[in-house]
Formats: structure tokens, sequence, C-alpha cells
């Protein structure tokens, strides 16, 4: 559908009927401009072929809140295989709960669901915990099937309306948080939702409902039934909605970090008053980085957290801080199967910081450095560092205008030495990605 055909549908400013759970007369104006042609299209393909579909959830959310969304989301009638027989660029995905993945043109990816029922969860034991989730239904069982009411609104964008069955809008217009059903079932039923509650009331700035915060709090301990993937997952993508700081401070509060990150929650535990004000600095300085809609990997994302865990400026204690990172990321590996590649690409990035500093010469000279594959990463924590702490200001503006920091004089070391402890084998970790071990440090 082309953007003539998209603004032919209807004039340019839409008022919205808030219907069906709504007590009074509300009305709202979307932009057409900000609705996704793709995702219309998707929309009025399904309806074509005789089945019921809406944009739901976040998307409508964020448009009734004057956010731009990062995502479309349908949900229709249509079963997972009739969707994939409309749309010949599509895939199937999901276990615990089935969808499709749509494909635009540009390579852009839509989520279409299929309307859910309650699954019947066995109550045996007292157990809710959802496995499985591909009892379809309709359009209003659907909606008493999602976690929070803000996430349970319908737009038709070919009526030009909201369907409202649980009152997201008024919690909307309040900046309230709270489930949708009894919230101790929510909770239980799914866990993640903690972590996804966390994410609304830190990113909208919204309240949480009392009831829903208590079972909130009495469903943390179910958190490790639920998938490791999952939980990492939903973690980072706290962690990177720049958002760290009040995130990590309520997960605290709830009594969850420590089943999520056990020894960051032990480290900030022991810390000193010093040691916490250094990590939440760097933690608010990656939020503020990450706020202007930047992007980063999620080594980096641990690699800051981890500065103050394991300091790698602090040169006289350079090996016992390298082997508290080390059996951190053995824990993180084991308890919570956070991936290798994240575990070590936050090690590399960590170890390099003490070029950036000056205090470790790299051999072949500044420009073999720059080549580095985590070079642009590297600066990025280098930078969090010094805007939290002060430090290496000098030796920041120098990188930055192109050119090397000079070698500290207590850098230098004799030409025979030991190899370096963090680089040998036996640490289970290898040098980055195309350094020999032997030409690593000069």
């Amino acid at each position: 559908m082309t953007d003539v055909e998209l603004s032919a549908m209807a004039t340019p400013l839409v008022e919205l009927d808030i219907a069906q759970a709504q007590t009074e007369n509300v009305k709202s104006v979307i932009e057409y401009g900000q609705l996704d042609a793709d995702a219309v299209r998707i929309v009025l393909r399904l309806r074509q072929y005789g089945y019921e579909a809406y944009l739901v959830g976040g998307c409508v959310r964020d448009l009734l809140l004057q956010r731009t969304p990062k995502d479309f989301d349908i949900a229709t009638n249509a079963r997972p295989r009739q969707i994939r027989a409309l749309f010949r660029n599509c895939r199937l995905i999901g276990r615990r709960f089935r969808l499709v993945h749509v494909f635009s043109r540009q390579g852009r990816i839509f989520e279409v669901s299929t309307f859910r029922a309650d699954p019947g969860t066995s109550q045996e034991s007292g157990d809710l915990l959802i496995r499985r989730d591909n009892v379809f239904g309709s359009a209003q069982e659907d909606v008493c099937r999602r976690d929070f009411t803000i996430n349970g609104l319908f737009f038709d964008p070919q009526a030009a309306c909201i369907i409202d069955f649980v009152d997201g809008y008024s919690d909307l217009k309040k900046g309230l948080l709270r489930t949708i059903g009894d919230p101790e079932i929510r909770m239980r039923e799914d866990p993640v939702r903690i972590l996804r509650a966390v994410r609304f009331v830190c990113k909208l700035g919204f309240e949480i409902e009392p009831p829903t915060y208590a079972a909130m709090k009495a469903a943390v301990g179910d958190l490790p039934k639920c998938s490791s993937s999952r939980l990492v997952e939903e973690m980072f993508r706290l962690l990177r909605g720049g958002i760290a700081k009040p995130a990590l401070q309520m997960l605290m509060a709830l009594g969850a970090l420590e089943l999520l990150f056990p020894p960051l929650w032990r480290f900030l535990n022991e810390a000193t008053e010093e040691e916490r004000e250094t990590f939440f600095a760097c933690v608010s300085a990656l939020d503020t980085w990450l706020a202007d809609g930047k992007n980063c990997s999620d080594a980096v994302i641990l690699a800051c957290l981890m500065m103050v865990v394991a300091n790698p400026f602090q040169l006289e204690q350079q090996e016992e801080n390298m082997q508290k990172l080390q059996g951190f990321l053995r824990e993180l590996k084991r308890d919570i199967c956070l991936p290798k590649r994240v575990a070590e690409g936050c090690r590399n990035l960590l170890l390099v910081q003490r070029f950036l500093a000056g205090q470790r010469k790299y051999k072949g000279g500044l420009h073999r450095f720059r080549e580095y594959v985590f070079f642009e990463e590297a600066m990025l924590v280098f930078e969090v560092w010094n805007v939290a702490t002060g430090q290496f200001s000098e030796e920041l503006r120098v990188w930055k205008e192109g050119r090397e920091p000079a070698l500290k004089a207590s850098a230098k070391r004799p030409k025979r030495r030991k190899p370096s402890a963090e680089l040998s084998p036996e640490n289970g970790l290898a040098a980055p990605d195309g350094v020999q071990d032997s030409g690593f440090m000069a």
C-alpha cells in the first residue's frame, strides 16, 4: 500500500473512539504519518482474506503517549500456518508461544501472533507457570491473556478506533502500571513479567499499582523456573534501554538481582560506599549515552558494569582483579547461561583499557591498535569511565584527536618477562580476535 493509498483510507488526523471498557467519552488523536505503512498493509491483507487483525500492544501504547514505536506488532484470529500461507517472505518461530515473523522488502520484521485463550494451566502443587501458550481464542480472550492493561489496547487502522477491553487507556492517562486480572496469578504464570514491569516503570515514569508490586515481590523466587535465555535477553534489554541505574536499583529492592546477576548482587552488598557510588556513576554515564537513541553490544554493557568490580587501571592489583573478573564471568556462564561471546567480549574490552590509558604499549603502534576489532567499543567503555570518574581526560582527548597518548613511566617494563597471566590458555578465555598472545602487549 502506497502513502497515497494510506492517506486515502482516512483523514490525516484520526479521532479514536475509546469503546467497550471506557465509561467516559474519551477521544485522542493519532496522525497517520505515525503508522507504519508495511504494518498497515499486513493488517489489510489479513482482512482481505476474512480474518480479524489489529495493531496491538506496545506500538499502540507508544502512539497514545506520543512516542515513536520501535516496532509494530499485529494480532489476528488467523492461525500461524494460515498466516504463512498469505505471506511469502515469513517464517514460523517459537515453541512456548508460536507466532509468525513477516519480513518487509526492506528486511524489517513484523511480529504477527494469533489470538490466545487461557491455556488451562495445571495448578497442582501451586505451579502456575505457563510452559505452552498455543491455545487459540478470540480478541477479548487474547487481551485477558496479556500482562499489563497499558499493553492490552488494540488499534484498528481501517476503522481508526481503539478497542479497549481492560481500561488500559485510563491507566495510560493516570501513569499507572496494573496487571490484567489477578496480579499474583499473572506474575506466577510468567515471572519474566517482573522484568517487563521494571522496564515499563523506569522507561515511562509510571507508578506500579500496590497489589501488582506485592505480586512481583512474591514471585521473585520463581524466576529460576524461567528459561535462562529469556532471562538474559530481558535483562540486557533492560540495561541497554537507557534506564539501567533505576532498573538495577529496583531489582535490588525486589530481591531479584540476587537471582539474575548473583556476583553483581554480592559485590554491591559488600562494596564500600565509594565503590557503589563509582559503580552507579558508570551506569548513569552509560544510560546517558544510550538515551540518545544509540546502541551498543551486550559485551560493552557488561564491561561498563564490571569496570569497578575488576578495575583494569589498578596495576598493583592487576592479577587479583583479573581473577575476580574471570570468576565473575565463569559464574555467570554457569548459573545464568551468559553467552560465551558476551563473556569473552567483556573480558577483552577490559584488557585493552590499559592501552587507552597509556599504561601499556600496543605492539605495532597506534595504527595497528586502531584496526583492533573492538577498538570503537573499547573507546566507549573508556569514555564511560572518564565521565564517571574524571580520570584519563587527557588520554581520551588525545585518542579523539587521532593521536597516541604518551606511555606512562610506570608502565615501562623490561623486555624479558613472563607471559601475561590473563592471556594464558589455562584461564579459559582467548586473546582478542586476530591477536597472538606473544604480540598482544609490548
